[in-house]
């Protein structure tokens, strides 16, 4: 519960921080798109694990506070440990709302999508019970954009799923994730960055 609660506060403080600052120019703007990757690492709310992923991103800014984006974390295993996830790696798109202030960039994101889960019932990897399992993922972070097409970025999210390797067992698959790395992006807008502006009819 503590995760949890802490997950919250840092998502709505980056809300609040950000939304007094998003009136001033910025270098985000309207058909923006950008690929991430870097790593993320996680902690089971329900379990005393912890989980390490490679993350990649892409992002589409359909406008300057609107994106759609999708996301994949591929787990990274460990077989020397019995009766832990050998497989976690998910799926996630969904849509992101921004807050931009000059070269900074805040945002909110929630995303449906899927996991491949498996749980292992031994320290090899053929004793592993697979399964695809509906989850859902509520992200918060913050961009740096470096340079004209380079950025960096970290962000905090959480996890929600349930996994049922039985019928009658269900494993719990949230999950508070940490994560960061960097990214290039294109600004598809023929304005230049901080000279953008709207066609008028």
């Amino acid at each position: 519960m503590e995760k949890i609660t802490l997950v919250v506060l840092l998502l709505l403080d980056i809300s609040f921080c950000s939304h007094a600052q998003s009136k001033k120019k910025s270098f985000v703007q309207k058909d923006m798109f950008s690929v991430s990757a870097g790593l993320a690492g996680g902690a089971l709310v329900a379990h005393p694990l912890q989980d390490v992923f490679v993350k990649g991103s892409t992002e589409f800014f359909m406008e300057k506070r609107i994106s759609l984006r999708a996301d994949v974390y591929a787990f990274l295993p460990d077989y020397n440990f019995e009766g832990q996830l050998q497989k976690n790696t998910s799926l996630f798109l969904g849509a992101a709302y921004h807050f931009p202030y000059l070269r900074w960039d805040t945002y909110m994101s929630l995303q449906p999508g899927i996991a491949f889960a498996g749980l292992s019932s031994g320290n090899t990897a053929e004793k592993v019970k697979t399964g695809i399992v509906p989850v859902f993922e509520i992200n918060g972070g913050v961009s740096y954009y470096i340079r004209n097409n380079l950025h960096m970025y970290i962000a905090a999210g959480y996890v929600h799923g349930n996994y049922y390797p039985e019928e009658a067992f269900a494993f719990l698959l949230d999950e508070v994730r940490i994560m960061g790395g960097i990214g290039i992006n294109v600004n598809f807008n023929r304005y230049a960055p901080y000279e953008r502006r709207r066609v008028r009819f």
